[in-house]
């Protein structure tokens, strides 16, 4: 069960397509860190021709993969470990050809309230 968790929003125009490359990439690093069940996708709303949804990732799986790619992990951009693994789960989607937006819900949560 998933307690601990960084909280991704997705923006998808084809839902079973990038879910899949999801998963498999998520996999990967599960196995790269030898853990199982890290992760969670959320049922997907359909709303002015995207899909949106929430991807839930364990910050133990996080904590693991930056201590496993030590350097390469903490020269991505980004202010936080949060941030950090948002740009290199991000680009390693890419990579595998999925065409997806993500955002860290907590700062989707803030913005909406003006702060920061």
């Amino acid at each position: 069960m998933v307690i601990d968790v960084i909280e991704i929003n997705i923006a998808a125009l084809n839902y079973d397509k990038e879910k899949r490359i999801i998963q498999s990439a998520l996999r990967e690093l599960e196995a790269m860190v030898h853990c199982k069940d890290e992760f969670s996708i959320g049922d997907p709303q359909f709303t002015f021709g995207w899909y949106f949804f929430t991807l839930a990732v364990s910050k133990d799986l996080v904590v693991k993969l930056m201590n496993l790619l030590g350097n390469e992990f903490l020269s991505v951009k980004g202010k936080s470990f949060e941030n950090k693994f948002l740009n290199y789960l991000t680009a390693r989607l890419k990579q595998a050809g999925c065409d997806v937006h993500l955002n860290l819900k907590a700062e989707m949560e803030t913005s909406k309230f003006g702060l920061f």
